[in-house]
């Protein structure tokens, strides 16, 4: 089955031409058609699965995912007995221009309170970790910084510490533990409003008289950056909190529950759970959760390897998964032609084609932006004309 993916929008996608998600969603379409990179529609997201806010559709008939499932739910495989006849993953192609909201996503146990507490804003109980693979230099903020740096930018930048109360420094610098780290956390993230406009403030006037070296080690571009696209928001200065880091081309990385992040920057391609169950944090004017934050939030400090996904390797696969989840995500390269088959499994895999063509048994030929459902015991076999890059996702019948 083919099927065609829901495009997203968002101002924080990248303009026509330039985005890779407006490539792999019109070529499949029509190869002829060109897209104006001054466009001034966003291609931000491709979103392929069942979710109710953008959901994939068969190409021929236009019929939504979620029905076809419902009428053939055989197409699952075992996984239907364990998902419920739901597809139990999202897969996205992201291309990101500027910062995404610096948020969380719930545990299953935190999932299962807000869904019964407030199923308008958190519609469904599930868990929601994210994985992604850059297809691109995508620049990341993720996760508490190591404490070492931490504790540097408490000391070395006055501005901060002037936000912060006297105590829960000193109990900081002595424990070193992530408690006294939330409760830092906690106090800065209630800072007036006039108050963070002065510190700012302050932060650039001493900038402009520091040398080279001490501008760096203050990140003073990083946070230049945020302070640019989001005037004297709170998150100009979790930045000397968190993570920043690039996932270089084909590196991944794995965002349990609970961890604070954004995307900043790049292409991607991301899977997760078909959950809508967003915590906003900052970067955003809309409603912030603060208070679930420093609650919930886990405050573990995390070196950027930590973060990172070691993937395991098979012929021609380059496998990204995590025992706990409901899916795995992997990368599969066939070389030039060759002929190649995808073997049915015990469950039902997704894949788009990111680079190259090929020519399936019954001569169709499919190419960058082609989405395919393989059902479950169902076999794909296809001769490449080019060397052909596709990700694949599939329920993880292992957790």
């Amino acid at each position: 089955m083919e099927l065609r993916g829901y495009v997203q929008s968002f101002e924080t996608g990248q303009l026509g031409g330039a985005s890779i998600v407006s490539t792999l969603h019109w070529t499949p379409k029509n190869k002829e058609r060109k897209i104006d990179e001054t466009s001034d529609k966003h291609y931000a997201e491709l979103w392929i699965g069942t979710n109710p806010n953008g959901e994939a559709i068969l190409r021929k008939t236009k019929e939504k995912l979620s029905k076809i499932i419902t009428q053939h739910p055989h197409i699952l495989g075992i996984s239907s007995y364990l998902f419920e006849d739901k597809l139990p993953f999202l897969l996205k192609v992201l291309s990101i221009a500027r910062p995404k909201s610096m948020m969380m996503h719930p545990n299953e146990r935190l999932a299962s309170i807000l869904h019964n507490d407030n199923p308008s804003e958190y519609p469904d109980p599930m868990h929601k970790p994210v994985m992604v693979v850059a297809l691109s230099d995508f620049e990341v903020m993720a996760g508490f910084r190591p404490k070492n740096e931490i504790m540097y930018f408490l000391k070395n930048i006055p501005e901060l510490k002037e936000l912060i109360e006297p105590k829960l420094l000193e109990d900081y610098f002595r424990t070193k533990k992530s408690y006294y780290l939330r409760k830092i956390v906690e106090y800065y993230m209630n800072t007036e409003e006039d108050k963070l406009t002065e510190v700012i403030n302050k932060y650039f006037s001493r900038m402009e008289t520091e040398d080279y070296i001490t501008r760096e080690d203050h990140i003073l571009g990083l946070v230049e950056k945020i302070h640019k696209l989001f005037p004297y928001d709170l998150g100009v200065f979790m930045i000397f909190f968190l993570n920043h880091f690039t996932v270089e081309k084909d590196e991944a990385i794995y965002i349990r529950p609970l961890v604070p992040y954004s995307f900043l920057f790049g292409d991607a391609i991301e899977c997760t759970t078909n959950s809508n169950n967003n915590i906003p944090i900052t970067f955003t004017s809309g409603n912030k959760e603060l208070s679930l934050f420093i609650e919930y939030g886990d405050f573990t400090s995390f070196e950027i390897n930590q973060l990172k996904v070691e993937p395991r390797f098979e012929p021609y696969f380059t496998i990204y998964d995590c025992d706990e989840d409901e899916y795995v995500l992997s990368k599969l390269i066939i070389p030039k032609d060759q002929y190649y088959s995808i073997c049915g499994r015990r469950t039902l895999c997704i894949f788009i084609i990111i680079k190259g063509t090929a020519l399936t048994l019954e001569w169709t030929k499919i190419k960058v932006g082609t989405i395919i459902l393989l059902p479950s015991s169902y076999t794909y076999h296809m001769r490449t004309i080019e060397e052909l890059t596709i990700f694949m996702v599939e329920p993880n019948l292992v957790i």
